[in-house]
């Protein structure tokens, strides 16, 4: 879409073999939410591009092949201009990875790029024209992040246990409470999927759907958590043990989910952000402090 010929000669063929595999090379230290403030710069020398700074959260780069990376190009441009996209090899010499592992048990990464050398053709597109291609990206990705048939599963799961008794003789669905949960999350799940149709179907007829997709992204992996939280109370104290134990309940896939779900509220953009997308260019309300 964006991509020059040689980028799409040079990287599609690669990446539809499996060969290629890209990290989102996004935020930094200071630049998570307000991705504009930026630092990791590239400088042009002669026929490459010279990278310095760093990236942080930035998973799966241990087992990645390349950094999609975002860049500073031009200091002196207004913040949201002056940004390109290039993509880096992560064998290149001057690139470390470090992990960083969350609370979650789910391993993200730290990397430094020291005098990172690349060929001027891997800028992606038209240089300090990065920041339309990230954005685009992001709404793809949050789109992408909901995975309604995923939550699906689950609440089918949880109605099971929900009527099988505890190891002491308790039935969750004796108890009002549990009942009416379930029944929320029943209407709520068909909601997520539809949501997801909705963007689904504006993809296919080319309409990029940036207010569609923050609101199934804040609406389901808020619902994500609800259902994490009803499966913990559906299990009881049996539901606490690690997925990794024998003797938990469903193979502890709730307790995995109950550490898991948090961080779907604000990868791809936090819930609160995409709150004032929604605001601002879904209902045309002014941003905030205007």
């Amino acid at each position: 879409r964006h991509g020059t010929e040689q980028n799409k000669q040079e990287f599609l063929p690669a990446i539809a073999r499996g060969e290629m595999t890209c990290a989102l090379g996004y935020s930094e230290p200071d630049a998570g939410t307000d991705l504009a403030s930026l630092r990791t710069r590239a400088v042009r020398d002669g026929d490459e591009w010279v990278i310095n700074g760093s990236k942080i959260w930035n998973s799966g780069a241990q087992r990645s092949t390349h950094e999609w990376l975002c860049v500073r190009t031009d200091p002196d441009a207004p913040r949201h201009r002056g940004i390109s996209v290039i993509v880096v090899p992560v064998d290149s010499p001057g690139v470390r990875i470090r992990p960083l592992i969350a609370w979650s048990g789910y391993r993200t990464n730290e990397v430094f790029f020291d005098d990172v050398r690349v060929p001027v053709t891997n800028l992606i597109g038209e240089e300090n024209h990065g920041w339309s291609y990230i954005t685009g990206a992001l709404d793809l990705e949050r789109g992408a992040l909901t995975n309604a048939g995923d939550l699906r599963r689950a609440l089918d799961e949880l109605q099971v246990l929900a009527r099988t008794p505890r190891l002491d003789g308790s039935v969750p669905l004796d108890n009002p409470a549990i009942r009416r949960r379930l029944a929320q999350a029943e209407a709520d799940v068909e909601v997520a999927g539809l949501m997801g149709h909705e963007a689904s179907s504006m993809l296919a007829d080319g309409v990029i759907p940036t207010v569609e997709v923050s609101v199934e992204k804040v609406f389901s992996s808020e619902l994500r958590q609800r259902i994490a939280d009803l499966g913990i109370d559906v299990l009881g104290a049996e539901g606490l043990l690690a997925h990794r134990n024998p003797e938990a309940r469903a193979g502890g896939r709730f307790e995995k989910l109950y550490r898991f779900a948090p961080l779907m509220r604000f990868g791809g953009g936090t819930n609160e952000v995409l709150r004032d997308v929604i605001a601002q260019r879904g209902h045309g309300m002014p941003s905030y402090g205007r």
